[in-house]
């Protein structure tokens, strides 16, 4: 029994370095088949979930409908698993940042979300935020398996809730590409497996 985190496949804008943040942006052709590529490995492992929750936004909704096709489980978007809010930088594009606002743009990007993007939260804000749906989740844990289908940054969140360590390393360790999934342990807290497709 167990928790999967799982990022959403991949957009046009992972793609082009644009930040997304709370914009709802689809899938493109490769993140509908890294999708299908983790369902049929869980499939081939015989795994099956209790629940499913999903940030409400496209691309998120669309992986775990995919990661759960034939399985009989409802995907549940749940507003606690949207994206952190970037604020100012969401639709801008990283170069551009970076050409603009230079080392202010640096320092705030090489600290992962610590302080937040101008109008926009932190990742203190987000960890609040899925404090409450993370002990709906636990519960269901214990029974049998649950996914998480969420973002970069607030998939970040829910591994500092899980495991109460906020700290740039672990921030950093806590990133997940569009192509993973991992397998926590809930009652100690524990990153179990990492599975890449």
């Amino acid at each position: 029994m167990a928790l999967f985190i799982a990022r959403h496949g991949q957009t046009d804008w992972n793609l082009a370095g644009r930040f997304q943040s709370r914009s709802d942006i689809p899938l493109n052709e490769t993140g509908v088949q890294q999708a299908l590529a983790l369902q049929r490995k869980l499939t081939a492992r015989a795994i099956k979930f209790n629940a499913v929750f999903s940030s409400p936004l496209s691309r998120a909704i669309d992986t775990a409908t995919i990661v759960v096709d034939g399985m009989a489980t409802a995907v549940q978007p749940r507003d606690e698993l949207l994206e952190l809010s970037l604020g100012d930088f969401e639709g801008q594009y990283e170069n551009d940042l970076i050409l603009r606002d230079g080392s202010a743009f640096g320092a705030w990007r090489q600290q992962l979300f610590q302080q937040a993007a101008p109008h926009g939260e932190s990742i203190a804000d987000g960890v609040r935020r899925v404090q409450p749906l993370l002990q709906e989740v636990t519960g269901n844990c214990l029974r049998s398996d649950v996914l998480i289908v969420a973002h970069q940054a607030i998939n970040i969140a829910l591994k500092i809730a899980l495991s109460g360590v906020n700290d740039l390393e672990h921030r950093q360790r806590y990133k997940q590409a569009n192509n993973v999934v991992e397998i926590w342990d809930v009652e100690s807290p524990s990153l179990l497996e990492t599975i890449v497709v």
